[in-house]
């Protein structure tokens, strides 16, 4: 089928692909609300009923959302680049294009959007039968007051990563996207570690303890140090570039490109 979009197309593979994962997608989102059990039941029959700070709470299930979101594409469309069973999804009467941006939307909208409504779900069941245990609520104004929009776009830069992975290996795919990403951060992560060195090169020898707050790359951008420093500023803005930008677009062009290029 030629690589164009038709809408009708697009909607009517989306509600066959939903109703032929939506078990999937479930039983994700069941493993999530059943460690929230486990804690639960742990802090019952262990500590003693001890109390569970909605703080606490609502950290632990952003990391089983991440977690959720990197193991999804693995798991609803580990087939799709297998020699045998991956035919029956090409055959599909749909185009790349439509069978890509149905992926995109399953794994990256709306499995997240089920998965958080089960967890906000399950915490507030638990919270209402047991108020001492469960006080309050983990999705409450204060927490997601925390959250900030870079945080939310890193997780997604993680999950097309994760997604690429999966449609790029066909086998040991959660291994090797994961050495994969691990490689790919330990490099930027060197060179960030090697320019921050550098840069405060003359504060570090100068002092006994040195300590500088850097909870991103803006804020090492935003330095009046590097300022003084171009070429230090220039290998910031690469690792900015390559990290926001280069990686979230090669990971989501790569997936198509993989798709469409697929051969059984």
């Amino acid at each position: 089928m030629k690589d164009n979009f038709s809408f009708k197309r697009y909607q009517m593979l989306l509600t066959k692909e939903l109703k032929e994962r939506s078990s999937i997608i479930l039983k994700l989102a069941g493993i999530m609300s059943l460690v929230i059990f486990g804690i639960w039941l742990t802090s019952i029959l262990i500590t003693g009923g001890k109390e569970i700070s909605p703080l606490f709470r609502f950290g632990m299930m952003s990391t089983l959302l991440v977690v959720a979101m990197i193991i999804a594409p693995f798991n609803l469309y580990k087939s799709y680049n297998h020699p045998k069973k991956g035919i029956d999804f090409a055959l599909l009467p749909a185009s790349v294009c439509e069978k890509y941006l149905s992926m995109l939307t399953i794994v990256v909208i709306i499995t997240p959007l089920v998965i958080i409504l089960s967890l906000v779900l399950t915490d507030i069941f638990l919270s209402l039968i047991t108020p001492s245990v469960f006080p309050g609520f983990a999705f409450n104004a204060n927490n997601l007051g925390k959250i900030d929009i870079s945080s939310i776009y890193e997780i997604f830069i993680l999950q097309w990563g994760f997604i690429f992975g999966n449609f790029l290996f066909k086998k040991s795919k959660v291994t090797k996207s994961i050495f994969t990403a691990i490689g790919i951060y330990l490099v930027l992560g060197l060179i960030l570690a090697s320019t921050v060195k550098v840069v405060y090169a003359e504060e570090i020898n100068q002092m006994a303890s040195f300590s500088v707050q850097i909870n991103s790359l803006d804020d090492l951008l935003n330095s009046p140090v590097l300022e003084k420093v171009p070429a230090m500023r220039l290998v910031m803005y690469s690792i900015y570039a390559i990290t926001y930008f280069i990686i979230p677009v090669g990971s989501l062009s790569g997936t198509f490109l993989k798709m469409k290029n697929q051969q059984y």
